[in-house]
């Protein structure tokens, strides 16, 4: 009997100093504004100001997202909806969630590698909390942004 509270104390202790995941993963790290931070492309790459566009995300727990884009002191915003896919991560893999972003209608601010007609962009969140645009697999500009609330 000594043995088995023995072993229930230390499973319980365990079990209380284990992190929290699910406060990482899935809506609650995806959800709030996500400002453009980097672009690179051509073995060149660019921050802040020197970028030639600011952008954000503004991603909403209710499924929908807007994005918009402030380039040549000129404002496009575009709205959609917006799924989730947890990546089964491995030692090798850097990737915690996968978006796919459903614009609500065609755009020249959709960062896509398929046609505009799919009206879709595909996105990730690293496990070191950012978010990537996957344009840069079909010769795009990368893209990288950071949550800022």
């Amino acid at each position: 009997m000594k043995n088995l509270l023995l072993f229930l104390a230390v499973v319980l202790s365990l079990s209380s100093c284990s992190s929290n995941d699910d406060n990482e993963l899935g809506e609650t790290s995806v959800t709030g504004e996500w400002k453009l931070i980097r672009i690179t492309g051509n073995n060149m790459e660019w921050t802040g100001e020197d970028m030639d566009w600011q952008e954000t995300y503004l991603i909403r727990a209710d499924g929908t997202f807007k994005k918009t884009r402030i380039q040549d002191k000129e404002s496009v915003t575009a709205e959609g909806t917006y799924t989730i896919m947890e990546e089964a991560v491995t030692a090798d893999s850097n990737i915690k969630l996968h978006l796919t972003m459903l614009f609500d209608t065609q755009s020249p601010i959709i960062a896509s590698c398929y046609s505009a007609s799919l009206k879709k962009e595909y996105l990730f969140i690293t496990l070191n909390g950012l978010l990537k645009s996957t344009y840069n697999q079909c010769d795009g500009p990368g893209l990288e942004y950071r949550r800022t609330n």
